[in-house]
């Protein structure tokens, strides 16, 4: 189905242009949630009449959508969860959590990227969509008590720069276990 757009969707294109998507797509999304027009010659007349007004209200959502983003930038929240011994989540964190905790109107848990529900303690680096091409990196820390993730908070501001990868306290074991194997082999063939 062709359509017009009327604001900038991501991996589709820019104000007014005429685009091929597929049916479901357009019917279900695009056209419902106001993002774009079917291309008929009605609709494209109609277009050319209110391009400047489409064009100014696309431009006010970008400046609203960049001063959400620059608001949420590097901003912490804190999910609060029940974990095992190992550090490993009952359940899960997912982007309904982290938009819930975020406490912003504008924020949907679409716009959150989480491409896997979050298993473990730790903090994590999220990225936040907030418009098409407007997008700011939040931290979410996964913590079972509010002291835990204010300790947690602490170390990581204290951490350096470089990515430290994150180990459960069971695969620490495993790997000491390993070492100690690893050594006593080396030690009996010695």
């Amino acid at each position: 189905m062709k359509i017009i757009l009327l604001e900038q969707v991501k991996k589709l294109g820019v104000v007014g242009d005429v685009v091929e998507v597929k049916n479901g797509y357009a019917r279900n999304f695009l056209i419902p949630s106001e993002k774009a027009l079917r291309a008929t010659k009605a609709n494209i007349d109609l277009f050319e009449i209110r391009k400047a007004e489409i064009q100014q209200k696309n431009k006010d959502k970008v400046a609203i959508a960049e001063d959400v983003a620059s608001k949420i930038d590097g901003k912490y929240v804190i999910v609060l969860q029940q974990a095992g011994e190992d550090d490993r989540l009952y359940g899960s964190v997912t982007s309904t959590e982290i938009a819930k905790s975020l406490n912003n109107k504008e924020v949907s848990k679409t716009s959150i990227n989480l491409h896997n529900p979050i298993k473990y303690i730790g903090i994590y680096d999220v990225e936040v969509d907030v418009f098409a091409g407007i997008s700011s990196k939040i931290k979410v820390n996964v913590a079972t008590s509010k002291e835990a993730a204010k300790e947690a908070e602490k170390q990581d501001k204290n951490a350096s720069k470089k990515p430290v990868e994150k180990k459960s306290a069971k695969k620490a074991k495993e790997e000491s276990a390993e070492e100690v194997q690893e050594e006593a082999v080396e030690e009996s063939a010695a």
